[in-house]
């Protein structure tokens, strides 16, 4: 129902060619049937506001791409790797919410975003560090995030806060054997625009 309010107030674009529109509807019903989601876990409370908090690309990315959002209590939620905050929560049910969402609710989204111009070649890797994270709460995230699969050359993704120069022992998906992941030698500023840059040692 609330997705069909909000499709009605959509303007018509009065041209032959409804995709703009197509596209507009997909994503306005997609958001909504995500939040409403989250809103029946106990996560958000659905209100016009969080509605237009989410009607923001950088947001909208975190949650479809990688299930990170901040919830009602100001916690960051990863429901992917099921943790709150950056520590793991077990029995939470996040990880089969987060492959309800993909499965149901994503897609539309999804189908809105891919149709941006190059879109598919510059989606984020990582998700996006956003003004409402916490700065010490988002490290605590950092140490704990595993990417949604193997990187470029076979690595699993291991990704380390400002300043933490240790290295840590992934496993290569498709050898099994054992490789190492390190933070970049490079500035603090540069490492907090692309904190989960990987190299296989």
């Amino acid at each position: 129902m609330k997705s069909e309010l909000l499709v009605s107030l959509l303007p018509d674009t009065g041209s032959g060619d409804g995709s703009w529109q197509e596209r507009a509807i997909s994503f306005v019903q997609g958001v909504t049937m995500s939040l409403a989601r989250l809103s029946r876990a106990g996560l958000v409370v659905s209100n016009p506001e969080l509605f237009a908090r989410f009607v923001n690309l950088q947001r909208i990315e975190n949650l479809v791409h990688f299930g990170v959002f901040q919830d009602m209590r100001g916690n960051l939620v990863d429901l992917r790797n099921e943790t709150v905050n950056g520590r793991r929560v077990r029995g939470s049910g996040f990880a089969q919410l987060f492959a309800k969402m993909k499965a149901h609710d994503f897609g539309l989204i999804e189908f809105s975003l891919n149709s941006l111009p190059a879109y598919t070649e510059t989606r984020p890797r990582v998700p996006h560090l956003l003004p409402e994270f916490d700065p010490m709460v988002w490290i605590e995230f950092k140490r704990s995030w595993r990417g949604p699969g193997p990187g470029p050359n076979g690595e699993a993704e291991i990704c380390y806060p400002p300043g933490r120069r240790a290295a840590a022992t992934a496993i290569r998906p498709e050898t099994g054997r054992s490789c190492r992941a390190r933070r970049p030698s490079t500035s603090t500023a540069t490492w907090n625009r692309r904190w989960c840059r990987r190299s296989a040692r």
